[in-house]
């Protein structure tokens, strides 16, 4: 019996240790839990009290489950309220609104954040550092924002004091429609009139006595320009006398036997020999005179030969212009020694000039006789100067592949000088209703065309796009408007301006 009894308390004493480990080993071993409205929750856990449970196999009892969605909880005595997505090894917290949390905190109270703002300080520093951290180490940080320069309209705003612009010179024009010429642009070269220019060179062997006229001087046509003395002058002029004399004395026997012919005191074949005689005496006086004319010396000279040397006189002779214009060339000094082939002077009228231009063959179905020509020089950077078209060459270079063009241009004020390069616009149609504005508002800037623009009492940097280019207007196709009050002079001193007060670049950027 005393054995029966043993083996009794035995018994119990192992069901109670078993049960015992059951429970510590138990997959819940929560006591007291409230949880609700858990979806989809295999819980093996026995004494637990659900509500509001879909689709749950629950063998707990005893458990209260709330708000808690796909959650997997080994917690005892937690308190779990509207907490999302919140890893957290922290005790004594309060949390609100925890979806799918996997925590392993024991005895917690979370209730929406109260209590917690310390370490959610603590946790944005902490970031803060391993964001810097991370810098340090070399990696690159993304800005905050990125400003697209591919749709600006416009940018870049300086804000000028009158006392500025008016020490810089400010001068504005405004965006207006007109009609634009659409033009060929080529180089070209301004040439002389080849019948206004004139090379003079003696025409006789000789020396140079004086010089009457200096390298820019006008002069007019006959006008003395030097003085040569020559000996084959002297003895022309010798001849000359001697035909001159009997010429006279030939003549005057003519009238005395023509006198006594009329009378019939001499016969026919008498008279006849006189009156050959005065005409062969003409002819040698004539061809005297000639000769003479040949070698420069004019008509009035002829007849009073210049007396001006008398150790050369009937030696010497004057060289005369032979056109009207400007001495553009001089070479010679008292006492040199020239002949026919040394030049003395060069005088070109530049009244009318002309320009040269080489064509491509691929513009020639472009161009024709009679068209509009404009040009510019460096010199007069704000000067058109317009002419007409009238050659058109008939052969191609073969080493250029090009064809000369000539134009004429009227050059009154004598601002043309022959040697001058040209941009020369031809003229080969037009296009009505174009917004234009000044050609020099439009300057370069880090390979963009950019204009000024005044709005207000400030400037915006304008990126444009250009089309047709003639004379002193140029055609804008994007980034302006009508009536828009651009920056004519002082815009390249808007452009430093910008550059010092670090404007963006690309500030008015149209693509």
């Amino acid at each position: 019996m005393r054995h029966l009894r043993t083996i009794a308390i035995i018994l119990v004493l192992v069901a109670i240790a078993f049960f015992i480990r059951l429970s510590k080993n138990h997959d819940s071993g929560h006591v007291g839990h409230n949880h609700a409205a858990v979806e989809g929750n295999d819980d093996d856990h026995a004494g637990h009290d659900h509500a509001a449970v879909e689709g749950d196999d629950d063998d707990h009892a005893g458990h209260d489950h709330a708000a808690v969605e796909g959650n997997d909880d080994d917690h005892a005595g937690h308190d779990h309220a509207a907490v999302e997505g919140n890893d957290d090894d922290h005790a004594g917290h309060d949390h609100a609104a925890v979806e799918g949390d996997d925590d392993d905190h024991a005895g917690h109270n979370h209730a929406a954040g109260e209590g917690h703002d310390d370490d959610l300080e603590q946790v944005k520093k902490n970031k803060s550092s391993s964001m810097q951290g991370m810098t340090d180490a070399g990696y690159v940080t993304p800005k905050a924002s990125v400003v697209d320069d591919h749709d600006h309209g416009a940018g870049g705003m300086i804000e000028m004091d009158p006392m500025w612009e008016s020490l810089v010179g400010l001068e504005t024009d405004k965006a207006v429609r007109k009609e634009i010429e659409s033009v060929i642009t080529l180089p070209g070269k301004i040439k002389a009139h080849p019948d206004q220019k004139a090379i003079v060179s003696p025409l006789i062997d000789g020396s140079i006595n004086c010089i009457f006229v200096q390298i820019g001087q006008k002069v007019y046509k006959g006008q003395e320009l030097a003085c040569i003395s020559s000996p084959e002058i002297g003895m022309l002029r010798a001849d000359y006398d001697k035909a001159g004399a009997n010429l006279a004395l030939t003549r005057q026997n003519f009238n005395r036997k023509k006198a006594l012919y009329d009378e019939k005191v001499i016969s026919e074949r008498a008279y006849r020999e006189i009156e050959s005689a005065l005409t062969l005496a003409e002819v040698n006086y004539n061809y005297a005179e000639k000769r003479l004319m040949a070698v420069g010396v004019s008509t009035a000279e002829l007849k009073n030969p210049p007396s001006g040397h008398s150790e050369a006189a009937g030696s010497t002779t004057h060289i005369h212009a032979p056109i009207s214009g400007v001495i553009t060339l001089r070479n010679g000094f008292i006492g040199q020694k020239v002949d026919p082939g040394h030049v003395l002077f060069e005088i070109v009228n530049a009244r009318t000039v002309w320009c040269e231009v080489d064509l491509f063959e691929k513009d020639l179905k472009h161009v024709e006789i009679g068209q509009l020509v404009h040009i510019s020089l460096s010199a007069y950077p704000d000067e058109y100067f317009t002419g007409k078209l009238f050659h058109v060459g008939n052969t191609l270079d073969e080493s250029t592949k090009t064809i000369k063009l000539l134009a004429e241009f009227n050059n009154a004020d004598r601002k043309l000088k022959p040697g001058m390069y040209a941009t020369t616009d031809i003229v080969t149609g037009t296009k009505t209703g174009a917004l234009v504005i000044p050609r020099s508002a439009v300057i370069e800037d880090e390979q963009l065309k950019v204009v000024f623009v005044r709005e207000g009492n400030a400037y915006h940097r304008h990126i444009v796009k250009t089309g047709l280019i003639s004379g002193n207007w140029v055609e804008i196709l994007e980034g302006l408007e009508l009536g828009a009050i651009v920056v004519t002079l002082g815009n390249y001193q808007l452009r430093s301006k910008a550059k010092m007060g670090s404007v963006d670049p690309h500030a008015g950027h149209v693509h």
